[in-house]
Formats: C-alpha cells, sequence, structure tokens
C-alpha cells in the first residue's frame, strides 16, 4: 500500500484482512493478526520491502495442531442477543 494513507486505504485493508482470514478458516487454517509498530522499519528491512510502501498490518497462517483439533470446546460464552440488540432505542 503507498505511503501516502488515506481513510479509504484503511477501510480496503481491513476488508482484505478479514476476507483472508475467513477464507483460511474455511480450508481449516488458523490465521492470526498483528499490527506493525513504527512504520514497519524491521518488517521492511527482513522482508525487503520498498520504502515507498506501508506495513501495518501481518497475519500469520498456518495448520493447526492435533491438540488444538481435539481439545474439547468451550461452553458457549456469547450474551443473548436481548442483551446485545436493541429495535427503535438505544
Amino acid at each position: 500500500m503507498p505511503s501516502d494513507g488515506g481513510d479509504i486505504e484503511t477501510f480496503d485493508e481491513a476488508r482484505l484482512t478479514e476476507r483472508l482470514m475467513l477464507a483460511a478458516a474455511a480450508h481449516g487454517v488458523g490465521a492470526g493478526i498483528w499490527w506493525v509498530r513504527n512504520d514497519g522499519e524491521v518488517a521492511r528491512r527482513v522482508l525487503g520491502i520498498p520504502e515507498e510502501r506501508r506495513v501495518r498490518t501481518s497475519i500469520g497462517f498456518g495448520y493447526p495442531s492435533e491438540e488444538a483439533i481435539s481439545r474439547p470446546k468451550k461452553p458457549d460464552a456469547r450474551k443473548p442477543l436481548s442483551q446485545i440488540v436493541h429495535r427503535e432505542k438505544y
């Protein structure tokens, strides 16, 4: 992404990140996201990224271990919809 920034680039970056992670999950691949600090100078140097490119987001992909796959799932800890959905009022 060019280093001049902008809201639309941030929006597009987030959409792309989401879609990559969803596609990975659909194929049984785990994904983790982290943000790069200091305008990505270390990442730029290590990965050979040109100076005129911005580095903000990184996604790691990998297959889960057998232990992670066979681990029992935790009970659903979601709030009921009645606590988070409001109609016609806050």
